[in-house]
């Protein structure tokens, strides 16, 4: 049985916390035995120049992304009793060296490769999530080249107790897929409503082919890859997605911080509004019958329909809840990459949460995730694995910030912060 409210959310004075951004994914030569076998010979073969480009997937911290066990105890040691899990290895036939980033495929050699690497990754998931199915729940993801075969692949993972909704990547500009806006994504959108199965988006991906190995190439990627993945939610707001699936539910996940979305939904909320005045003749050329026909402002689909994975909050991102909604925004703790909190997770919270209610603190840790993914909260209770209510009321305070580093700090997440804490970089150290 389900439960939220605020007659849950503690045993013996614990918070039950759940984590809204974790990663997991097989180890290489486990992907095989759930591939078809028509695959193995074109897997052998990839899989013998695998080299992974994430840090934490090779060496001796690789194995938190499939030891159950040990990914267990190290749940149980920082306090979190529930994970949402996201990918973090490499699936069968994707790119495997030279860029972090990982774009979408073009010919249709590399789609179906790829389609048959990503069902490989879902179905071990759902094993992977089973062997703790009361404290984890699985994204699947597709692509959006061929929406009947993502339909078809939703249907089943809806169906999978394990899995709490699907990842869809980020479609860079000028891509030959279409984007988010189009209407051809409507099944996707649909079957996700009916089934209630939230809908995902997860910072990483979007990003456009860019020569790389050029001066700060690099650099410019990763400091404009939030851009890029930050798209979408527009697309889906100003493309009249939530006005024809009123109760389709986004989750989008560390994402760079709060202020950025509540800066969106106003700034839409400019724009829709000039574009639909009859006096600015000029702007009014923008508007279609989509546009005209928003029933709501931009900024109230973005508090009904969408959901924030918030990484690593940091203590600024609270004065943004109001406008959010206090029942949107999740706490993250982004295991078991190196800016994590991991095995740091309760000085994180203390440091993000000491100064909010206990009601919306129990939101935030738990009772809307609970909600969106479907988790038993009663069954996280009765595990009695969490931080003490009153260790994470007793503030922990950062440093000293200039004014500068403060303006800095702001303008991004958590995991980029000035903060009191290491975190993930302790597990690294300690492998």
């Amino acid at each position: 049985m389900k439960k939220t409210g605020t007659d849950v959310g503690a045993l013996d004075g614990r918070y039950v916390v759940i984590s809204s951004d974790c990663h997991c994914g097989g180890e290489v030569s486990e992907y095989k035995d759930y591939l078809a076998p028509e695959w193995h010979e074109d897997f052998d073969a990839w899989a013998a120049s695998y080299e992974s480009p994430f840090e934490d997937s090779v060496g001796a911290t690789a194995l938190r992304n499939w030891d159950s066990d040990f990914r267990t105890k190290e749940m149980d040691a920082d306090g979190i009793a529930g994970e949402i899990l996201f990918p973090n290895t490499i699936p069968p036939f994707f790119e495997t060296v030279g860029i972090i980033g990982i774009g979408l495929p073009t010919s249709g050699q590399a789609v179906e490769r790829r389609w048959a690497g990503l069902q490989a990754h879902n179905r071990w998931l759902v094993d992977f999530c089973s062997r703790e199915a009361d404290r984890r729940r699985g994204i699947i993801q597709v692509l959006p080249h061929d929406i009947d075969a993502a339909v078809n692949e939703i249907a089943w993972a809806s169906e999978q107790t394990v899995i709490g909704g699907v990842l869809i990547p980020g479609i860079p500009p000028g891509h030959q897929i279409d984007p988010y806006f189009h209407s051809r994504y409507d099944p996707i959108w649909r079957i996700c409503e009916e089934r209630n199965f939230p809908v995902c988006h997860h910072s990483g991906s979007g990003i456009p082919d860019m020569p790389w190995s050029e001066p700060g190439g690099m650099s410019i990627m990763e400091f404009e890859s939030h851009v890029w993945t930050k798209r979408t939610l527009t697309h889906l707001v100003l493309g009249g997605v939530f006005e024809r699936f009123p109760a389709l539910k986004y989750a989008q996940t560390e994402m760079g911080g709060l202020q950025w979305v509540v800066d969106a939904g106003f700034a839409m909320d400019f724009s829709v509004a000039q574009q639909v005045a009859s006096t600015n003749r000029t702007r009014s050329l923008f508007a279609d019958e989509t546009t005209r026909g928003l029933s709501l402002k931009p900024s109230e689909y973005i508090r009904r329909n969408v959901y924030h994975g918030a990484s690593v909050m940091a203590p600024h991102d609270a004065e943004f809840l109001p406008d959010l909604g206090l029942d949107r925004v999740m706490w993250g703790s982004d295991y078991p990459h190196e800016s994590c909190s991991t095995p740091q997770s309760t000085e994180a919270l203390q440091w993000a949460l000491a100064g909010m209610p206990d009601v919306e603190c129990r939101l935030i840790l738990s009772e809307t995730a609970a909600d969106l993914y479907g988790f038993d909260l009663e069954a996280l209770e009765a595990l009695n694995v969490g931080p003490a209510r009153s260790v994470v009321r007793t503030p922990l305070l950062g440093p000293a910030l200039s004014d500068q580093q403060r303006r800095m700090q702001t303008s991004g997440t958590g995991d980029r912060a000035i903060r009191p804490f290491e975190g993930g970089v302790l597990l690294a150290r300690g492998a």
